[in-house]
C-alpha cells in the first residue's frame, strides 16, 4: 500500500493517533500546520547546515488517547491543529528558536520540552517551557 503524501516531506500516517487500544486513525490535519512544519524543516536545514528530517512524535490524538496521556482538555491535537516534534541530531532549543520564526507558529503555540517541542496553529501566541 502506497503512503499518502500530504506535502513534500510529510505523509498522512505520520500524523495518525499513536494511542494503543484506541482509534488507530487520523483526522484531517490543518494545512497551515503542515505548511508551518515544512517551513520549520527548511529553517532547521539552514541553521544546521544539513537536511534534518522532522519526526512527528504526536500529531492527531483521539479523545481517548488524549485523556490517557492527560493532554489538555481542549487540546489542538484532537482537532489536527498541533504536532509534537523532534529532529535527530538537532537540539530542542534549536527547533524552538526556528519555530519562533515560522509565521503559522508565531500566531499559535510553541512549547519547549526536554526531548521535543510542541507547535500548533491556534488563536493568539502562546509560549511555554516544561524542562
Amino acid at each position: 500500500m502506497e503512503r499518502e503524501k500530504v506535502s513534500l516531506n510529510f505523509y498522512a500516517d505520520e500524523f495518525a493517533c499513536k494511542g494503543s487500544d484506541c482509534c488507530g486513525n487520523t483526522s484531517a490535519i490543518d494545512l497551515s500546520l503542515i505548511e508551518g512544519l515544512e517551513e520549520l524543516r527548511s529553517l532547521v536545514k539552514i541553521r544546521m547546515g544539513a537536511n534534518k528530517p522532522i519526526l512527528i512524535t504526536s500529531g492527531f490524538r483521539c479523545k481517548k488517547h488524549n485523556e490517557e496521556i492527560e493532554g489538555a482538555i481542549n487540546s489542538r491535537h484532537t482537532r489536527g491543529l498541533a504536532a509534537d516534534i523532534q529532529a535527530k541530531g538537532v537540539p530542542v532549543s534549536v527547533l524552538f528558536e526556528c519555530a519562533l520564526e515560522v509565521k503559522q507558529f508565531k500566531l499559535g503555540g510553541i512549547g519547549l520540552y526536554n526531548n521535543r517541542i510542541h507547535v500548533d496553529v491556534g488563536t493568539g501566541p502562546r509560549r511555554w517551557e516544561v524542562l
